[in-house]
Order: structure tokens, then C-alpha cells, then sequence
């Protein structure tokens, strides 16, 4: 899937390009490392800074890995919205040949869960 197809949809751009930039250069990231559940050490603590830059309320670290941020809308009375995202990897050799692909011999994110891991950040930069 092209990074176009992410981050845009016909007639206009989901997220400002810079925006765009950053999280694409998030994705690949988590691409180039990734780490099996509950091994996602390095994930967590990108994540974890990606977080904290939004100022969130609270930023709680559970499960070994797992990152429950809240960060505070803009109007106090709209309704909460909850957004998820696995960040594990799986056990598969990748062999795209990609400029991003894994530095992990044996393991891959190979079911776009990278596009879900940088998509929180998105509703709250808007």
C-alpha cells in the first residue's frame, strides 16, 4: 500500500504534510525493528515518546509493553474515543528488499500493524 493511500484520500489530505512526514518516518521505523509481543521493548519507548510529545494527562505502561495514554480534547464535553493498536511483530522472515525492511532476521511486521501503531497520534495532532 502506498504511503499516499495512508495519509490521504481523493479530493484532500488527511494530516498536513509535515505530519505526514513524521509519522511515514515513524512507520518505517517500527518497520526496520520489529519485535515479537511482549518483546517490544524498543517499540514501546518510541511509541512512549511519540505519546508523551502530545502532553497526554496520563501515559500508564501495562502488560510488560503495553502504552494507555489520555490526552485531553479540545471540548470537555464531546464523547471519549478510544483508539488501539497491536505492536508486535511476527515470527516470519522478511524478504521485501525494501530501503525499510526488518534488521530482525526471522521477524517482520507483516500485517500492517505499523500503519495501526502510528495512527494514534494522528486524531490528536488534528
Amino acid at each position: 500500500m502506498s504511503t499516499a493511500r495512508l495519509f490521504s484520500i481523493p479530493g484532500g489530505a488527511l494530516v498536513q504534510p509535515d505530519l505526514q512526514e513524521r509519522l511515514v518516518a515513524l512507520r518505517r521505523d517500527l518497520h526496520r525493528h520489529p519485535e515479537l509481543a511482549f518483546a517490544e521493548h524498543r517499540t514501546s519507548e518510541v511509541l512512549a515518546r511519540e505519546l508523551e510529545s502530545l502532553n497526554p494527562t496520563r501515559l500508564d505502561r501495562v502488560a510488560r509493553t503495553g502504552l494507555i495514554a489520555r490526552i485531553a480534547g479540545r471540548n470537555a464535553n464531546a464523547p471519549v474515543v478510544a483508539i488501539r493498536g497491536d505492536i508486535d511483530a511476527l515470527p516470519i522472515q522478511e524478504a521485501t528488499e525494501l530501503p525499510f525492511a526488518s534488521t530482525h532476521s526471522g521477524v517482520m511486521h507483516a500485517c500492517g500493524r505499523r500503519a495501526l501503531m502510528t495512527s494514534p497520534p494522528v486524531p490528536m495532532e488534528r
